[in-house]
């Protein structure tokens, strides 16, 4: 049961990365260049390139309840051994809220992050949470640290049919390295979906990645 539970939580944790990293390559012109998968990396989650070449990590945590509580909990501890925010050599911070439909996204630098925890007043001390209480947690209150934060809002993912409609579409998809989903050609067009966003090329490996919204699948 619990290995089911992990499992599953790995998983809502990945696809809150992937979409997260499509955010910040769409906003801020980067370009992913590593991402961990569990296990790899324990100092960062997700590594991006500028187009001035510079590295930029990310440490990425994707709250998946769907009840807001408000608050913000900050990892340092797990099962006794320092973690989170402890531990990551990441550059930024990001929290996505994978339920709401508003102010989802949340975005600081570690550093920052780090120097909010410091001056927090001593009723926000670090409270137990998590499976069997393992984990040691900062619950910070977010909206009372807000400035604190980059605040931006990511658009509701898809509809969990939308693959199927694609494929009645555009005819049956495939995974590539890249982690792209290519549909083959069909009326002389290529099509790519990429987490909900897609473009229209003559040959899809060619030229800028230009996203719309994936309602543009089904005019």
């Amino acid at each position: 049961m619990y290995m089911n539970k992990f499992q599953h939580d790995l998983k809502l944790g990945q696809a809150g990365e992937d979409r997260i990293a499509a955010l910040l390559c769409k906003n801020y012109n980067l370009t992913l260049s590593g991402k961990s998968t569990y296990g790899t990396l324990k100092d960062y989650d997700m590594k991006f390139t500028t187009q001035k070449n510079r590295s930029i990590t990310v440490e990425a945590k994707t709250d998946v309840y769907k009840d807001d509580t408000g608050n913000m909990m900050i990892e340092i501890k797990c099962n006794g051994k320092d973690s989170g925010i402890r531990t990551t050599k990441a550059d930024l911070w990001v929290y996505y809220y994978k339920n709401l439909k508003h102010d989802n996204v949340w975005i600081t630098s570690t550093d920052k992050l780090r120097k909010l925890i410091a001056s927090l007043p001593t009723w926000l001390n670090p409270t137990s949470s998590g499976d069997n209480n393992g984990a040691l947690c900062f619950k910070i209150p977010r909206n009372e640290y807000r400035e604190w934060f980059l605040v931006l809002t990511l658009e509701p993912e898809p509809d969990q049919n939308h693959q199927k409609m694609v494929n009645e579409l555009f005819g049956a998809t495939k995974e590539t390295e890249s982690g792209l989903t290519i549909a083959p050609n069909k009326k002389g067009i290529g099509k790519v979906v990429f987490k909900g966003k897609h473009r229209d090329l003559e040959n899809p490996f060619d030229g800028e990645f230009i996203t719309s919204t994936i309602k543009r699948l089904y005019r």
